[in-house]
């Protein structure tokens, strides 16, 4: 039966009848208290505090796994959570380019503060997790970037769990909080600064703002687009990879997710296309398929650099996108001015993701449905796309009022309701697109 021994103390009974406590030969010597516990085939084992408390704690938790008839042995969390999780890395399945995020993200964030951390250490104690969370906080780092790191951390512990070297997670205690984000609405650029931006790149470059507005293409898909992807003749635009970096290499990928998709291709970019390539014909580029030293792949590009080579993130958003963006943005008054000396931080949040959202704003603003501008940006589910624009959606406020106005027929001189009606078909019609 599992007990805490006092190794300074014993107890005596005096010849009254009454106890009383009396030094051991060993007072003073080692740690004071000893939980004593045995497994399931009846070997003992133990484990020693300086206090009583986190010795009850502990002594607790090896009840309720009596209980439940398990057994995890303190000694096998001994593992400190950097050697752990850099060997649970290893073991994973996902790609490259996947693994080189994770590995950054331990390495930069986890292991310098909790890596020395034993695992037995973490599950006996969450408020070592949290106190990280809030050195993260700390740091500037943004809640939704802390949520993924922990994200990250959680999962290592899981897998201790499964290997029974702990019998919890800590992440999942009550007392573990990532920090919440504050929700951002997307503010899309209008039609007019787009086509300022693309009049401020060089013309090899400038139809890759066409492929992202009015298209909806990520970066890495307008790199990836080659000409065989181009269906002139149904006016659609195929989807079928990306351009990358894995280990500081170019290579083809399939989109995000894995999602090939089409999507229209309009008369304004079927022209702005055709002048570019008459300008700066589609050159045959071969790169790798998913990774370094994967099956060589040749697509005849539409967009390529000077020496005729894939377009990468590296070289693009630093020397073609951020030249073309930042005198607009101070133009517009988005960006402070700079004095002398004075350097710009990080233009984040003005990527060329904001060419994708100008796309959804514009689509919406045209009455596109939510279900038909999902599949066009590659989104795995219509509430994703929901969730992100739904207040670009065209008056909102005024379509609801007007929504319950109709179906219960209010009437707004009497202040009276006669009561629900089955709704129009125009209103019908019009919520479905929701």
């Amino acid at each position: 039966m599992a007990h805490i021994e006092d190794r300074w103390y014993r107890e005596v009974r005096d010849a009254d009848g009454k106890v009383h406590k009396e030094k051991k030969d060993r007072y003073g010597v080692g740690k004071r208290y000893r939980v004593r516990y045995y497994d399931l085939d009846g070997n003992e084992h133990n484990e020693s505090f300086e206090k009583l408390t986190p010795a009850k704690r502990f002594l607790a938790e090896v009840q309720a796994d009596e209980a439940r008839g398990v057994f995890n042995d303190p000694k096998a969390g001994d593992v400190s959570l950097r050697k752990y999780s850099a060997e649970w890395l290893e073991n994973q399945s996902f790609g490259r380019s996947s693994y080189e995020v994770v590995e950054s993200r331990l390495r930069l964030h986890v292991w310098p503060t909790l890596g020395t951390h034993s695992l037995a250490q973490l599950a006996r104690r969450p408020s070592l997790i949290q106190n990280w969370v809030r050195g993260l906080q700390a740091a500037g780092l943004a809640p939704t970037y802390i949520a993924a790191i922990l994200g990250h951390v959680s999962t290592v512990l899981k897998a201790g769990v499964d290997d029974g070297l702990v019998a919890r997670n800590p992440c999942d205690s009550s007392s573990v909080k990532a920090p919440k984000a504050v929700p951002r609405k997307v503010v899309p650029w209008t039609p007019s600064r787009v086509e300022a931006i693309r009049g401020g790149m060089s013309e090899r470059y400038r139809a890759t703002v066409d492929l992202g507005a009015c298209c909806g293409h990520r970066q890495g898909e307008v790199f990836g687009l080659a000409v065989a992807d181009l269906d002139r003749k149904g006016k659609m635009v195929r989807v079928r990879r990306q351009v990358k970096i894995v280990g500081n290499r170019l290579v083809f990928a399939p989109p995000k997710h894995g999602r090939e998709r089409e999507a229209p291709l309009p008369n304004l970019v079927v022209d702005r296309l055709d002048a570019h390539l008459e300008r700066f014909p589609a050159v045959p580029v071969t790169l790798p398929w998913e990774e370094p030293d994967g099956v060589l792949v040749t697509h005849k590009l539409v967009f390529t650099t000077q020496r005729g080579g894939a377009i990468g993130r590296y070289y693009y958003n630093p020397y073609v996108w951020r030249p073309a963006v930042e005198p607009v943005l101070v133009k517009a008054g988005v960006l402070p001015v700079l004095i002398e000396g004075e350097k710009r931080g990080s233009m984040r949040d003005y990527g060329f993701h904001q060419l994708r959202h100008s796309f959804a704003s514009v689509q919406l603003d045209g009455g596109t449905s939510i279900r038909a501008l999902a599949e066009w940006l590659g989104h795995a589910d219509p509430s994703i796309t929901l969730r992100i624009y739904s207040h670009l959606m065209p008056d909102s406020d005024g379509r609801g009022r007007g929504v319950i106005d109709m179906a219960y027929r209010y009437d707004l001189e009497n202040q009276r309701a006669d009561g629900p009606m089955t709704a129009p078909e125009t209103l019908v019609a019009a919520t479905e697109q929701v």
